[in-house]
């Protein structure tokens, strides 16, 4: 007997986007001690496209898209001495180092601001020789040179670290061999328990002398203040996505200082390779409800969906829909869920993509921080004009307190966050590097 073929009624064409709801970033909806995962997302972000963050019984459970590899666990390893540091410094020289998202970004608009250049130029050279003759002649902009140099430094220092690491892995590896070669001695003169915290000591003792390395990195946030004042780039896309790293530092320092505890970093397991925000929710079915999932990047329309049934807050979303989401353990109802969404979905127009990026947030414990606000000011996110924010950061209600902070509704938040105009999605950096192009 021959099975009735059954049509799927909500087929997506696959050279389309599909969106299920508008671009939605809900910053303003949280308190900053549960954004702070969105902080610890992005400076654990050791692997594309998507890094998730949530604290279980004081530790940070991170989660990635696909099952983590060995020096993510070394890396996170080394993340938690860099937390307990507290130090801004240390902490910003790890997030440049190790923040998989952020080279590519900087190597892409690179890419872009020398294409554009060579466009409006009307040049009839081709671009490489057209780059060459303009570097030779000194007559592009002194901001892209400055670019380069950055994204050359942070490429040599990475390399670094990088080989540290491997080295680490190998030393590590040799020191449990020749532990290993004594194993039946040693088990027998020391309890399991005993023989276990050796190698721990092994690995702590690597990890540490790794830690003073990277401290060695001194100065690193006076350094990147002066670049983010020396590179002349208008973009307001491209403007936060540089600020970003030293703002989610800053914050982190903050919280660090004020007795935010972290026991431990766990890495979730992902056989699966599900979506990393999905993959956090399914790691803990005893939950009821989640206080808070940080993410690198805004959800996508299906995880968007998915931790809402899930009760599980989360920052927002960007509503693209990825058609290879995916539920773990190969789910029976991966197939009515994803076909319950895909009914609701709009296709995308050419240029209508949404940002995929976290906005900028501000928040009344940032007076703390004078050295954030002051920054956030001379570089323009903040119009000095509007006294809104002062009455925000001079109410009763402490940040520090972990309260919630209501914000008024009757007025344009982006206006007041930027000089500049709304977003709209053009031609930017998004489109010319793998930091906006894949979905979540």
């Amino acid at each position: 007997m021959k099975k009735k073929h059954t049509e799927k009624k909500n087929e997506l064409d696959p050279n389309f986007l599909y969106s299920i709801v508008g671009l939605e970033d809900n910053w303003q909806k949280f308190d900053y001690n549960e954004r702070i995962l969105d902080a610890f997302a992005n400076l654990f972000h050791f692997k594309a496209p998507v890094t998730a963050v949530h604290k279980y019984q004081d530790n940070l459970c991170v989660s990635y898209n696909t099952q983590p590899e060995e020096y993510m666990k070394i890396q996170a390893k080394l993340g938690k001495y860099i937390l307990a540091s507290g130090s801004a410094d240390n902490l910003l020289t790890f997030y440049l180092l190790l923040n998989i998202d952020f080279l590519d970004f900087i190597e892409g608009q690179c890419r872009y601001e020398w294409q554009q250049l060579h466009k409006i130029s009307n040049s009839t050279m081709n671009f490489k020789s057209f780059k060459k003759k303009c570097i030779e002649e000194k007559s592009h902009p002194t901001s892209l040179l400055e670019l380069e140099d950055f994204m050359s430094l942070i490429k040599e220092t990475k390399a670094v670290l990088q080989l540290s690491i491997s080295n680490f892995c190998s030393k590590k590896e040799e020191s449990f061999k020749q532990v290993s070669k004594i194993q039946d001695k040693i088990q027998k003169a020391l309890k399991v328990q005993e023989f276990n915290n050796t190698f721990d000591e092994i690995e702590n003792d690597c990890l540490l002398k790794l830690f003073d390395e990277l401290k060695k990195c001194s100065n690193v946030v006076s350094a990147y203040e002066n670049i983010l004042f020396s590179i002349k780039i208008d973009k307001t896309e491209f403007r936060e996505l540089l600020f970003h790293p030293i703002q989610d530092c800053f914050k982190a320092s903050y919280f660090i200082k004020q007795g935010y505890k972290i026991n431990d970093i766990i890495i979730l397991d992902n056989k699966d390779n599900v979506h990393a925000d999905t993959n956090v929710v399914d790691h803990f079915p005893l939950v009821k409800s989640f206080d808070y999932i940080g993410v690198s990047r805004l959800a996508c329309g299906y995880c968007h969906e998915y931790l809402n049934q899930k009760i599980a807050f989360h920052r927002g979303t960007h509503g693209i829909i990825d058609p290879q989401w995916k539920m773990n353990l190969s789910s029976p109802q991966e197939e009515d869920f994803k076909e319950s969404i895909s009914a609701k979905a709009k296709k995308l127009d050419k240029g209508e993509e949404p940002l995929q990026h976290r906005r900028l947030s501000f928040d009344s414990f940032e007076e703390k921080i004078p050295e954030l606000w002051k920054l956030k000011e001379k570089l323009g996110f903040i119009k000095q004009d509007l006294f809104i924010f002062d009455e925000l950061i001079n109410s009763n209600t402490k940040q520090s307190d972990f309260k919630k902070e209501e914000l008024k509704d009757d007025f344009d938040l982006l206006d007041i966050i930027s000089n500049d105009q709304e977003l709209k999605n053009v031609d930017t950096v998004g489109k010319t590097n793998t930091f906006l192009d894949e979905c979540d």
